[in-house]
This record gives C-alpha cells, sequence and structure tokens, in this order.
C-alpha cells in the first residue's frame, strides 16, 4: 500500500507504527469528532 497515515506509541517514537489507509483515519477521526465510537468495517 502506497501512502497511508503511520500511527504510533508516543510514548515510545522510535517503536513500530501501525499504516492506516487514508479512508480509515478519516473515518476514525470523524468519529472521534462525532463522539461516536469507529464502526467495525
Amino acid at each position: 500500500m502506497l501512502g497511508g497515515v503511520p500511527v504510533r506509541d508516543s510514548k515510545v517514537p522510535t517503536g513500530p507504527a501501525l499504516l492506516l489507509s487514508t479512508p480509515c483515519w478519516t473515518s476514525f477521526i470523524t468519529a472521534l469528532k462525532e463522539a461516536l465510537p469507529p464502526s467495525k468495517a
């Protein structure tokens, strides 16, 4: 997968990162803004 949003633990910045697709990340952030849990797609 090219592109995406790397997500890592801020307490371990040199640790591994999860690479989330842009649509997945956008859905997650939108759900947070709406105070709803993300759907299990």
